[in-house]
């Protein structure tokens, strides 16, 4: 499935060499420290000339969606410079990229350092209401996220150990020969069968069809990005909004194409192994092969790259 980079157009908090530093946030929730702290000789306004430079390549790094480099960019800069500020643009850092890729790890994270920017007691550029708005905002995301989790691990389990197991689950009719009407049940088998490789190949195909338009989209995204950069965004131009409207079109759509692909594949395929499992064991039951040994078991296993379809026959 294709993922698409998520990017919205929402200003950081500038660095300000004129702010007095504030005292750190609590040590649990704080960006990571580097293992190499400024020498305590150091020039002050040298360090900060430093704290400037990381925050400058944070922000480009942001508004061109390379949220890795931003996140480590911008801890630098808190690390530097010890203002609030700073943390508003982790935080930040940590909640787009935790949207982007679905992660409970990074969203959690940008809901403890916007929380510490909260706490700080002075120097806070951005309006306190608009950081609990998205502090609310990840808690949402983080509760759909853990009802998604919740949702795929029962299914799961239904699958593996509940009826579903069961309804798949042939038990041995002896060495009998099949019953009367056999030729009527292997034709009828040996359909499904059919049925089920025609709907297993049009699910990739559209899988396929779904993926190569969501790389356009992506392509789209990237060049987009690139002429936001190049024209100096996020300043308030009308270009850039144009562009960032653009991008928030192009962000829905790349979205579509994965749901779709994921929707309409996913059913066509499962429908297709459904018609080849039914029509296997239709035909083989017709055929008058003795059963022997224990009974048909299918499971699905969920894997890194989606679910694998394991069977004993």
């Amino acid at each position: 499935m294709v993922r698409t980079r998520f990017w919205l157009p929402l200003a950081l908090v500038a660095l300000s060499l004129a702010s007095p530093p504030v005292h750190a946030a609590p040590e649990a929730s704080e960006p990571a420290e580097s293992s190499e702290a400024p020498a305590l000789e150091e020039d002050e306004a040298a360090r900060l000339d430093r704290a400037q430079r990381s925050f400058r390549e944070g922000e480009e790094a942001y508004w061109l969606g390379e949220f890795d480099r931003a996140i480590e960019r911008f801890e630098e800069a808190y690390r530097l410079s010890r203002l609030p500020g700073m943390l508003y643009n982790v935080g930040l850092a940590y909640k787009r990229r935790g949207e982007g890729s679905r992660s409970p790890a990074d969203l959690q994270r940008a809901r403890d350092v916007l929380s510490n920017y909260l706490d700080a007691d002075a120097g806070l550029l951005v309006d306190p209401t608009h950081v609990r708005g998205l502090v609310a905002e990840i808690d949402a995301s983080l509760g759909e996220i853990e009802g998604e989790e919740r949702e795929a691990a029962a299914t799961v389990a239904a699958v593996v150990e509940g009826p579903a197991d069961e309804a798949l689950s042939c038990p041995d009719p002896g060495p009998e020969t099949a019953a009367p009407g056999g030729r009527r049940q292997r034709i009828l088998g040996g359909a499904l069968m059919a049925g089920g490789g025609v709907l297993l190949a049009g699910g990739a195909a559209s899988v396929a069809a779904f993926a190569a338009k969501g790389r356009e989209f992506e392509a789209t995204q990237g060049r987009l990005l690139a002429e936001s950069a190049a024209a100096g965004c996020p300043a308030s131009t009308r270009l850039c909004e144009d562009l960032g409207r653009s991008l928030e079109i192009t962000v829905a759509n790349g979205y579509r194409a994965n749901v779709l692909a994921g929707a309409l594949g996913g059913s066509l395929i499962a429908l297709g192994v459904g018609g080849l499992i039914s029509g296997g064991i239709l035909y083989g039951r017709a055929s008058g092969a003795p059963q022997e040994g224990p009974r048909m078991r299918v499971a699905v296993t969920p894997t890194l790259g989606g679910a694998a379809i394991v069977g004993r026959f």
